[in-house]
């Protein structure tokens, strides 16, 4: 009897492996102006063990030899194809990937990173019949090393329904799961090291929205609130390139407005889906210290922007006004384990400025110090 059920069980096993190897996957790669990056991603897609998938290239808009190399790999393999259109930016390029998607499973790849050969292999290996979304992990790749930023603790873990609000919650903000949950999840605000239920995503016609910043983890947390279970692994997979040391490559001088626009639509959503309290308000306040810290590395990764003695005054400004002067208050309550951000913010809470100039000056050889140390396991 034993052994005839574990036959059936097997059985079942093997034939929802052989269903999945008939599945299609979408890849969808938003592309501007990554002409010296873009061929190397693509060849990690021609090199990949899984099969049956087809790439979607969104062609944004660029102004480089960008749009040619996408022409060529269409060429190269009919699984590719390449839409040229006007730029719009990487929430409208990725939307319009998802109107051309013909797969079962949609993945999000960034046209200058890269995937290891048995990324969409791995996914499948993993996706089950109650799955909505597989996540992996995810490596930073400098221009002379890698560095793993976020770990995952345990090496699996999932969500499903009934602890729904958890993942809502980390997605919110990393420090919930840091604190209350004692686990690392990631990186579970980005789309890219993850594969998708494509029904899931069309049923509720979840799409990207238009801002600068944060666009992915809008996104998810939309998703998130719809999805039976997903599954995360520790796996290393996915390979993001970083370009430089610091903030200044993405500095924007309407930053403080996105930021605050972004606040303003999380709590938002967190009122209409939830109660603002408990739980999400420690999430919550713990999203606006960490935003808080970004705000800082543009101001003072930038001295164009404001002269020495303009910025402390609209530092002091912007700790004065909500939601910043509330996650101020509660800043000690948070528990903040990220050593960086707890040095930021008492150094803002205290006016020590000065402090602070003289970290950011600094920061860029202190991080290519700690890459060289991971290197060498120092």
């Amino acid at each position: 009897m034993y052994l005839f059920v574990g036959k059936f069980i097997l059985i079942i096993i093997k034939k929802e492996k052989f269903n999945n190897l008939c599945k299609r996957i979408s890849i969808i790669i938003p592309v501007y102006n990554i002409e010296n990056d873009l061929a190397f991603c693509l060849d990690s897609i021609l090199n990949q063990s899984y099969k049956n998938w087809e790439c979607i290239l969104i062609d944004d808009g660029s102004t480089d030899l960008s749009g040619k190399i996408c022409d060529l790999y269409v060429k190269k393999d009919k699984r590719f194809s390449v839409y040229h259109k006007n730029n719009e930016g990487v929430s409208s390029a990725r939307n319009y990937g998802i109107e051309k998607s013909k797969g079962d499973f949609i993945v999000f790849i960034d046209g200058d990173d890269w995937i290891d050969k048995n990324y969409l292999s791995f996914f499948m290996e993993k996706m089950e019949t109650d799955i909505d979304i597989v996540m992996c992990h995810t490596i930073l790749e400098y221009p002379n090393n890698s560095l793993e930023l976020f770990s995952i603790k345990p090496k699996y873990i999932e969500f499903n329904e009934k602890n729904r609000k958890d993942l809502i919650l980390s997605s919110i903000s990393i420090n919930y799961s840091d604190v209350m949950l004692k686990k690392k999840l990631g990186f579970l605000n980005t789309v890219w090291g993850k594969m998708y239920r494509t029904d899931i995503i069309k049923k509720y016609n979840i799409k990207f929205e238009n801002f600068e910043i944060s666009e992915d983890a809008l996104f998810n947390r939309k998703i998130f609130y719809y999805i039976k279970k997903i599954k995360i692994y520790d796996n290393i997979l996915y390979h993001y390139r970083m370009r430089d040391f610091s903030a200044v490559h993405s500095f924007k001088k309407n930053y403080l407005k996105k930021y605050n626009e972004y606040l303003n639509v999380v709590k938002e959503y967190i009122k209409e889906k939830y109660e603002f309290k408990d739980k999400f308000l420690f999430a919550y306040n713990s999203l606006v210290i960490y935003v808080l810290v970004n705000i800082m590395k543009n101001y003072f990764y930038n001295d164009k922007y404001f002269e020495k003695y303009r910025r402390s005054t609209n530092i002091k400004d912007i700790l004065s006004k909500e939601p910043y002067n509330m996650a101020l208050k509660d800043f000690d309550k948070l528990s903040i384990i990220n050593k960086e951000c707890v040095f930021v913010i008492k150094c803002l809470k205290y006016n020590l400025f000065w402090l602070l100039d003289i970290y950011y000056k600094l920061r860029p050889k202190m991080k290519k110090l700690i890459i060289f140390m991971n290197k060498f396991k120092i």
